[in-house]
């Protein structure tokens, strides 16, 4: 494994943590919210909204660590009927098609949150949060996810030049691709 590839790696083990700390904190919250209401007759009124942007802060934050536990923009039971030489030439070719619609997700989600950014919207909610705050977890995850499919890339092609296929992380003379 390429240096870039073990801070990839790292990176995308962030994200995975990022996501971690976001279901901790919708449990803890939506915990509170039921004992506030339960037993102490009144409600936190900002646990829908926070919750809201913890669910996507999960999804995007967790793309990256999916994808690398081959759990994300898989169809296995369609690649591991495929002849083995092809299998490489078709995960390749998936990994680069979801690479391009990662970047065009990266990008348009980008200007999305600056956008948000300029014109100083916030959410007509009682926060009033920024909007562009839980936006801009959005970009990050697809740059995490883009690195992991570069990664994957990478990957594919040394496969391809060892004349291996890839079937589920592992290459199927047994040994890690």
């Amino acid at each position: 494994m390429a240096p870039w590839e073990r801070a990839v790696d790292r990176l995308i083990g962030i994200g995975r943590a990022g996501a971690e700390l976001s279901l901790v904190a919708m449990m803890a919250l939506i915990s509170l919210e039921v004992i506030c209401r339960s037993f102490l007759g009144f409600s936190l009124t900002i646990v829908d909204e926070t919750c809201g942007y913890l669910v996507v802060a999960l999804l995007f934050l967790g793309m990256g660590y999916s994808l690398r536990e081959q759990a994300l923009l898989r169809v296995e039971f369609i690649i591991n009927a495929l002849p083995s030489g092809l299998r490489s030439w078709v995960e390749l070719l998936f990994d680069v098609a979801a690479l391009g619609f990662t970047l065009v997700v990266l990008y348009q989600m980008g200007r999305l949150a600056i956008s948000s950014w300029e014109r100083g919207m916030v959410a007509p909610t009682l926060m009033e949060t920024p909007i562009y705050i839980p936006q801009i977890v959005m970009p990050v995850g697809a740059l995490l996810l883009a690195l992991g499919l570069a990664a994957e890339i990478a990957r594919d092609l040394r496969s391809i030049a060892g004349g291996r296929s890839i079937a589920g992380g592992r290459s199927v003379d047994g040994g890690r691709a």
